[in-house]
């Protein structure tokens, strides 16, 4: 019978403690790595689209449009190129604007038939408008809105 107690006698206590501590030290690690990773602050590239306006003449001879934008990031951006489209032509505007986090900036232009080719702006009708920007890190996006044409007056 001593010989069946020495079998089932176990591991030894500093053994039992040792293989505690390393459990213990594991899961405080993985417990810093969540916390450490969480604080660090995030960077949010988002520039948003809060207003868009195209207004023509009755007789279509010039587009007058505007559109409102808000950095809804963390970083500041740069928009560099404002397009609009419009009847398979398109026009760009070189903008160069800085927009810091939570500002907002409307850019108004007016095109005319003759800066498009085309032979007039209708009423009802579509344009579209693509507004290209960069972050700090070079990185380059854009955001594509849908305007429709109303006659001013």
């Amino acid at each position: 019978m001593s010989m069946n107690k020495r079998l089932v006698k176990g591991i030894s206590p500093i053994i039992a403690v040792l293989i505690l501590i390393g459990i213990a030290i594991a899961a405080g690690l993985v417990v810093w790595r969540f916390v450490g990773g969480a604080s660090k602050p995030q960077t949010v590239v988002k520039l948003d689209v809060i207003n868009k306006d195209a207004v023509t003449p009755p007789d279509g001879s010039e587009l007058s449009w505007k559109v409102t934008v808000r950095n809804s990031g963390t970083v500041v951006l740069t928009i560099s190129k404002i397009t609009l489209e419009y009847g398979g032509k398109s026009k760009d505007y070189a903008v160069n604007k800085n927009l810091s986090p939570g500002a907002s900036y409307e850019f108004s232009f007016t095109t005319t038939k003759g800066d498009l080719g085309v032979a007039g702006f209708a009423e009802g009708s579509t344009a579209k408008i693509k507004i290209t920007y960069s972050d700090p890190t070079g990185s380059t996006n854009s955001e594509t809105e849908y305007v429709t044409i109303r006659t001013s007056g």
